[in-house]
């Protein structure tokens, strides 16, 4: 009752009253843990050893863009670097990736002073739901080896002990989110460092 993710994860959004989109941060338990079950299987050990090939080769391309003498770390480096992988493991075509990226910088902007989202930063959002919601209508067509295309096929417990499949409004709030903890956190986790 007190502590509970379903009213919001910022205090704009809990105090407009307004429950938020169907997403896992949004989410307690028992579907949080139905929902993060989906996402464990993509994060084994095995899972992320076999991206190993595709990180370092990622990371060579990124670092032998920059000029050794002169370079920004974030900018030419842990900003495009890490959307690269998530967005290759959700599904993202090669061409949308970075435009990924911007959609995700922009939909965290706030300006100095202001605990509300610019409007700027909601449509940004809007603009990768879409994208994303697009992606998801294209992978029940035609599947693919991605996450997108898992997600279709997974199976989790429904209300009333049945299993169900996910909406496509769930399954894109699940790709939008993970393109964003799988890029944001680790371009400032790489900045930082």
């Amino acid at each position: 009752e007190s502590f509970s993710s379903a009213r919001g994860c910022h205090l704009p959004q809990i105090r407009s009253g307004e429950p938020p989109q169907k997403s896992i941060i949004f989410m307690d338990p028992p579907d949080h843990r139905h929902m993060r079950s989906l996402l464990n299987k993509a994060f084994t050990p095995r899972a992320i050893q076999s991206q190993r090939d595709t990180v370092v080769e990622l990371v060579e391309h990124y670092l032998s863009k920059v000029d050794p003498d002169h370079f920004d770390v974030v900018q030419d480096f842990s900003a495009p670097f890490p959307v690269e992988v998530i967005t290759r493991m959700a599904g993202v075509p090669e061409e949308f990736r970075q435009q990924v990226r911007h959609w995700i910088d922009q939909g965290l902007e706030c300006e100095p002073g202001e605990m509300e989202l610019s409007d700027k930063a909601m449509e940004a959002n809007i603009q990768s739901g879409i994208y994303y919601y697009g992606l998801v209508q294209e992978r029940r067509k035609d599947p693919q080896d991605d996450m997108i295309s898992r997600l279709i096929a997974a199976e989790i417990p429904g209300p009333d002990g049945t299993n169900r499949m996910l909406d496509d409004i769930e399954i894109t709030g699940f790709a939008a989110l993970l393109g964003g903890a799988g890029a944001e956190t680790v371009t400032k986790l790489m900045g930082s460092a």
